[in-house]
């Protein structure tokens, strides 16, 4: 039986894919990770006097990685400046001419100027905006995204733009599952 996610309760799980447990985690730790290859990812958050024997008959020491690190966090992200300030009602209006010309058109047409209209209400211009960057960037640079995960696949909106792949007026899926009106 292979063993299931490493569920710690006392882990750090850093942004490389280390993982840092506590000294008297470390057993738990060496038999979980050991069965998925993944040793050379184990770190102790301190030194211990059992941390010590260990490293004695280890071939691979552990070693301490704690405290906060200056890559902890990602780095500050700021849109660029051409999303930054992007046309935002042209470029929805442009969103129209994506509309797919069959029996639901005019339906597409009226939730589209809904959803629109429900963004703005929220206030969510800048959220468009980065949404639009992130898919112009993902698109250039060929990365594949799933079909569509959760609420936000009831926004025809998002459907436009390429965020996700489920057309939620063909669906009938109502945009209160993703904003609440």
């Amino acid at each position: 039986m292979s063993p299931g996610p490493l569920d710690l309760a006392d882990r750090l799980l850093w942004p490389d894919g280390d993982v840092s447990v506590t000294p008297d985690r470390v057993g738990e730790a060496l038999v979980k990770l050991g069965a998925r290859g993944a040793l050379d990812r184990l770190f102790v958050t301190a030194p211990s006097s059992e941390v010590e024997r260990y490293n004695q008959f280890a071939d691979r020491p552990l070693t301490a990685k704690s405290g906060v690190r200056g890559d902890l966090f990602p780095p500050p992200w700021t849109l660029p400046e051409a999303y930054k300030y992007l046309d935002l009602d042209g470029y929805l209006t442009e969103l129209a001419d994506r509309v797919e010309r069959d029996d639901l058109y005019e339906a597409r047409l009226q939730r589209l100027a809904i959803e629109i209209a429900l963004f703005k209400a929220h206030q969510l211009d800048d959220v468009l905006r980065a949404l639009i960057y992130v898919i112009d960037t993902l698109r250039a640079k060929k990365v594949v995204w799933g079909v569509g995960r959760g609420s936000s696949c009831s926004s025809y909106l998002l459907f436009l733009l390429g965020l996700h792949d489920v057309d939620p007026v063909k669906y009938d899926i109502k945009i209160t599952d993703f904003i609440k009106t």
